[in-house]
């Protein structure tokens, strides 16, 4: 009986020490390599999203995680071409290759892309590059690809509640 009771309590500290140094990892967000599906990882699985499915998908914010969904209405469609305020605005992302990443301490999201990879190994001269960021406490991401192009329409809410 006192085996049991040393195995028992032994097992609940090992619990307790294990349930202390066990983490939870961030969501995060990633592109393929052809661009045209968006990649939410969520804690050991990666949830694929189409770009080119027309009206491309939403990225926010939920609690400090990146969050993903499905877009089913256009915003421009639905705001007179506009978007929801008059401070949104589309940024267009063409070039070789683009990747995304998702700072969970600043809530922001990160765009990075080599523009002209063709020239570098052509001329060899460095490729350009350029990067975006977007804040997702302030804001909502629109994203989908049109052609050759990503397009990232950046929502402004009106309000907290929108």
């Amino acid at each position: 009986m006192l085996v049991r009771k040393l195995v028992m309590f032994i097992h609940y500290q090992f619990s307790i020490i294990h349930f202390q140094f066990s983490t939870v990892m961030v969501n995060t967000i990633t592109l393929s390599s052809d661009m045209k599906t968006l990649y939410l990882i969520d804690d050991e699985r990666a949830i694929p999203f189409d770009l080119t499915n027309g009206n491309g998908v939403l990225i926010g914010t939920f609690l400090g995680q990146v969050t993903v969904a499905t877009a089913v209405v256009d915003t421009k469609d639905s705001s007179g071409g506009k978007g929801s305020n008059p401070k949104d605005r589309v940024i267009k992302l063409k070039g070789n290759q683009w990747t995304m990443m998702y700072n969970p301490e600043l809530e922001l999201l990160h765009n990075v892309g080599e523009v002209d990879i063709d020239f570098y190994i052509s001329r060899g001269e460095e490729p350009k590059t350029e990067s975006y960021t977007i804040d997702l406490k302030k804001n909502i991401v629109k994203m989908r690809r049109v052609g050759d192009v990503l397009e990232l329409e950046i929502i402004t809410p009106s309000s907290k509640t929108a």
